[in-house]
């Protein structure tokens, strides 16, 4: 993703070669003076004719008119923060299906720690934080999760741990008893 400020002929060069190596809807560009499209073909020539960039124009007085502009900023990372993540929740059948056991293991454990964290209101990091063994712990003490999808876990976190740690291969079999798990232990997270 980038932030371009557009504002000047420089700047809109630098936003053509970000449009053309990211496409437009991972760039939010800023300008003082608007639609830097309407204003700069060579800009309008890398955009295909479906494609449009978010354009944002400062506030004249950035002070005074801050809280409008600053809000329009934020959405617009909201809208990427939630298109990148469907994409991660998707990541580890993706490497599933590419052929790719070892990574779409980690992927799958991964997801499940970001849910568990999610579920027990741990996103803030702490000064030490906490291993994936202390949370299924953590999150099988307040029961957000059972002993048996605990242990499960645990099998799991052996693969991923036989993945991350040595270089035996992982079959593309256990492989897909642990993405298949984890999707179906999160669903029951999201549910509950």
């Amino acid at each position: 993703m980038a932030v371009v400020d557009a504002s000047s002929e420089w700047a809109q060069f630098e936003l053509g070669i970000a449009l053309s190596k990211l496409g437009p809807d991972r760039i939010l560009a800023i300008s003082d003076k608007g639609d830097v499209l309407a204003t700069n073909s060579a800009l309008k020539d890398v955009l295909l004719p479906s494609e449009r960039i978010i354009v944002l124009r400062r506030p004249d007085a950035p002070f005074a008119d801050a809280e409008p502009f600053l809000q329009q900023v934020a959405s617009w990372f909201e809208n990427r923060a939630e298109a990148i993540r469907l994409t991660l929740d998707e990541e580890p059948e993706r490497l599933l299906e590419m052929g790719s056991p070892r990574a779409a293991v980690i992927a799958a454990i991964t997801l499940l720690e970001v849910q568990l964290r999610k579920k027990l209101d741990l996103t803030t990091q702490p000064a030490r934080p906490m291993s994936l063994a202390q949370l299924v712990r953590l999150a099988s003490t307040r029961e957000v999760i059972g002993q048996r999808a605990a242990e499960q876990i645990q099998t799991w976190l052996r693969v991923r741990n036989a993945a991350v740690h040595t270089p035996k291969p992982i079959s593309t079999r256990d492989a897909r008893v642990v993405v298949r798990g984890v999707r179906e232990l999160i669903q029951r997270l999201t549910v509950a």
